[in-house]
């Protein structure tokens, strides 16, 4: 009878060896590729220091389509996506970790072209972009898809040149992204944040439910619990603001 309790046990410990995790190549500070195309950021930092403690080998995988990512996370030939927004559709698909980290949701707009933002209506009538596959939570997607004139962009530089060139009137993009972005492109002077943000989102660890390592995700979320208690993250922001020549 023993033997036979403990065999799901040791079955879990040998599927989990190690975990294959992917993320977004241009989400900064956050997860996001470096001139060697190397997978960086605070969330990187976080998994590698969560599946470190649970003694379980982290995989990075090769720079992928963040609509391939999640596809492959679905059909379980990726374990992990290091960072994600919440919204109800992938939570039918995924499990979600808790929360780790939150970051604001800014609209960028033309310095010469700004205009108030009260709330999601006053976008309407404006011509916008927003990421490609990427979501702002449950509220802005129903929102923008009823009322809203938005595209998707592939990349943050080409969006930036939009804006500037006066081809939309407005880009949805994390704060922090689009200030690294503006600034690296040479926009930090011409594109700017509006002053009220579209939204505050927590940020999480996407799961697929065919992975080997889901039985962990009460460990992950333990273990993420301690981390935000601590200093870890706020620690690793101000790194990466610093290494990224923010501050």
């Amino acid at each position: 009878m023993l033997l036979v309790l403990m065999l799901p046990i040791n079955l879990y410990a040998a599927e989990c060896q190690s975990i294959q995790i992917n993320g977004s190549t241009g989400w900064e500070p956050i997860s996001y590729r470096n001139a060697d195309g190397e997978l960086v950021g605070i969330a990187v930092e976080v998994a590698k220091r969560i599946f470190s403690q649970l003694g379980v080998n982290i995989i990075i995988g090769k720079d992928l389509p963040w609509k391939r990512q999640q596809l492959r996370l679905e059909k379980g030939s990726l374990d992990l996506i290091n960072a994600a927004y919440y919204n109800d559709k992938r939570s039918k698909k995924f499990l979600y970790s808790q929360p780790y980290h939150i970051e604001k949701i800014a609209i960028f707009v033309h310095i010469d072209r700004s205009f108030e933002f009260k709330d999601l209506h006053s976008l309407k009538g404006k011509v916008g972009l927003r990421p490609l596959g990427g979501t702002y939570g449950n509220d802005f997607d129903q929102f923008a898809t009823d009322n809203l004139n938005i595209a998707e962009f592939s990349d943050n530089e080409s969006s930036l040149k939009r804006i500037d060139q006066g081809k939309e009137d407005y880009l949805v993009l994390a704060l922090m992204d689009g200030l690294f972005s503006a600034h690296k492109h040479g926009y930090s002077s011409s594109i700017i944040p509006l002053t009220k943000n579209v939204a505050q989102l927590p940020i999480y660890f996407l799961m697929s439910k065919k992975s080997p390592c889901a039985h962990l995700i009460k460990k992950i979320n333990s273990r993420l619990k301690e981390l935000k208690s601590s200093n870890f993250i706020k620690n690793l922001e101000e790194k990466y603001l610093l290494k990224l020549g923010y501050i």
